[in-house]
């Protein structure tokens, strides 16, 4: 797993998967069309790249810029296309769990460095030149971002992106399942680790069990079909909800 600075790329089961957040695109907007010094096809070589202090583009990120006016694909260390592309839109979330935001209280992004809908979808564009199909959206919480059906409305005008998705922790989705399928969004995956409210209390310092089972019903009655679960499990803590999570 990437932490929320980080920059990498991760095996799909069909190409690879980018995850650039917000400050690598903060950087990256700038470099659109530009050929760069690396040849087309080149590879990415290299662990995933923290982003550093003086705001200087990651090996990654430099190259599907430098790729992205000759419509090349970027290629890893193995060869591999691009083919997925994780965008998060927000790196404030709503619950605590205990894996992932163990921490009372954090310094979140300026508001100044995240970027619009439009930059979001420019970049979804030129990535797609490189041969992304599918995007997932992604957070802290996705839908604490305002107005993200607007997100989704833009990108599914790509006729590059034939999967657009959305992982959630599920406390929001009733709200919003209907407008995000409306906008044209494709999948839902919910993050819940138990089936227990008392238990969801204590992963995730947050008493709102019951609106994330709304929230997967509601994405089924909005016409979502597919949508999973993720859950980590935890040895002593939830491993016992193993087959139940399961069914």
């Amino acid at each position: 797993m990437l932490a929320a600075n980080e920059l990498g790329v991760n095996g799909m089961e069909q190409g690879q998967d980018l995850r650039l957040t917000i400050w690598d695109f903060r950087f990256a907007i700038g470099w659109v069309g530009r050929s760069g010094n690396r040849k087309p096809g080149s590879r990415v070589t290299g662990p995933p790249a923290s982003r550093p202090t003086d705001m200087h583009p990651t090996p990654l990120c430099s190259a599907a810029m430098a790729n992205a006016g000759s419509g090349s694909p970027v290629l890893d260390s193995l060869d591999r296309p691009l083919g997925s592309l994780r965008i998060s839109v927000t790196d404030r979330c709503n619950i605590r769990c205990r894996y992932c935001m163990p921490e009372d209280e954090y310094v979140w992004l300026p508001r100044q460095s995240i970027l619009s809908f439009e930059e979001v979808a420019r970049l979804a564009t030129v990535f797609s030149g490189l041969g992304v199909t599918k995007v997932r959206i992604t957070g802290g919480e996705p839908l604490l971002r305002h107005d993200l059906p607007r997100l989704v409305q833009l990108l599914a005008k790509n006729p590059r992106l034939n999967d657009i998705s959305l992982t959630t922790n599920g406390i929001l989705l009733a709200k919003y399942a209907g407008q995000l399928r409306a906008a044209g969004l494709s999948r839902v995956t919910v993050s819940l680790d138990t089936l227990q409210p008392d238990r969801f209390t204590r992963f995730t310092r947050n008493r709102r069990f019951h609106d994330v089972l709304s929230g997967i019903e509601a994405a089924g009655s909005a016409g979502f079909s597919g949508t999973k679960i993720n859950a980590v499990v935890i040895r002593g803590e939830n491993e016992d909800e193993l087959v139940d999570l399961l069914e």
